[in-house]
């Protein structure tokens, strides 16, 4: 018995440090705070939920939202981490029941576009009565629902495993070591701010997890397995919350304005392109430009920079202030040799 025990604590040991030897991505709990503006867009749609259902926030949330075609008609997928599912008609603003669902949908579409596990008996499908509501979050937040809900990192020693999952839809995570015969077979619970939650063994003490879970913050998440929409959503709210803490505050206001016409963002506009601005655009255009250049002065000496966009010079910030940050002083010209 002790000896097994032995195995299982070298074997834990040296799968969880194989975790620490990567250096270059970003940390876990760095991760888990750039993600809770994804976080709060789920939450609105767990708190109209739990309106009809005061128990809902506490025992289930949504798992993840997505928009399917079938005969040339939209519907709005919610599936709930306790095997429920929301199907709302986009035209008609209305749920499916469960025979509606069994009527519309084949197993073999089910399989394929919503669940892997088809038409189970398991689900249970649900109606609500906030489903516009549900509709207007999903149109605004559209990029944000569109991606995986989980970053999932994994470890491997022959044919045991580590596993960190790392959920993107609410604020929590689990840890899992497992060996094909289970004899390893433990998990790690993490709640709120990547803090302790619970475990799941009966071969690991409460010490042992606790001192485990307390360090999976400072695991380094490979960029290469962060998908790269989520790497891109997350770059964007930054820039928004950047150009937001400045003089600027409008950015929110004229961007879908901006999107709509030229499919892109007011910062990354060619010097083409702000030539056809429409007056009140190109107002705040020139407004976003002084508040950049006038945040680079406090980190940067007087100097001549090669820009072609705004998102040039958001960049230079970025970089400017990174380095006074870092040494206490401001970058300055280089000399023409």
């Amino acid at each position: 018995m002790d000896n097994n025990i032995n195995k299982k604590n070298k074997l834990r040991n040296n799968l969880f440090g194989k975790f620490f030897q990567n250096k270059e991505g970003i940390k876990a709990s760095a991760l888990n705070t750039k993600v809770k503006f994804i976080i709060e867009k789920y939450n609105e749609i767990n708190k109209l939920l739990a309106k009809e259902d005061d128990r809902f926030t506490l025992f289930d949330n949504v798992s993840f939202v997505k928009k399917i075609m079938l005969n040339d008609k939209e519907y709005l997928i919610l599936r709930t981490s306790s095997f429920k599912f929301i199907i709302i008609d986009i035209d008609s603003k209305k749920t499916l029941d469960t025979d509606m669902v069994n009527d519309l949908f084949s197993n073999e579409f089910f399989k394929q576009n919503i669940d892997k596990h088809g038409l189970s008996d398991l689900y249970e499908f649900i109606t609500t009565n906030y489903t516009n509501e549900i509709i207007n979050i999903y149109n605004k937040s559209k990029s944000v629902f569109d991606i995986p809900t989980q970053i999932i990192y994994e470890i491997n020693i022959d044919n045991a495993s580590a596993t960190l999952i790392i959920n993107i839809n609410y604020d929590g995570a689990i840890l899992m070591f497992n060996t094909p015969d289970q004899f390893l077979y433990e998990q790690i619970f993490l709640g709120k701010d990547l803090k302790p939650q619970g475990m799941s063994s009966p071969s690991l003490s409460n010490d042992k997890a606790f001192r485990i879970a307390n360090k999976i913050k400072d695991i380094v998440i490979p960029y290469d397995i962060i998908p790269s929409d989520l790497l891109l959503l997350i770059n964007e709210y930054e820039l928004v919350n950047t150009i937001k803490s400045l003089k600027y505050k409008r950015l929110d206001d004229v961007k879908q304005e901006v999107f709509d016409e030229y499919g892109k963002s007011l910062l990354d506009l060619t010097e083409e392109e702000v030539n056809t601005l429409s007056p009140k655009l190109l107002k705040e255009y020139r407004q976003l430009s002084r508040c950049l250049f006038w945040e680079i002065g406090k980190y940067a000496e007087c100097m001549i920079i090669e820009v072609e966009t705004l998102r040039d010079v958001y960049d230079k910030l970025i970089e400017f202030k990174e380095y006074y940050e870092r040494t206490g002083k401001k970058v300055k010209a280089q000399k023409k040799k």
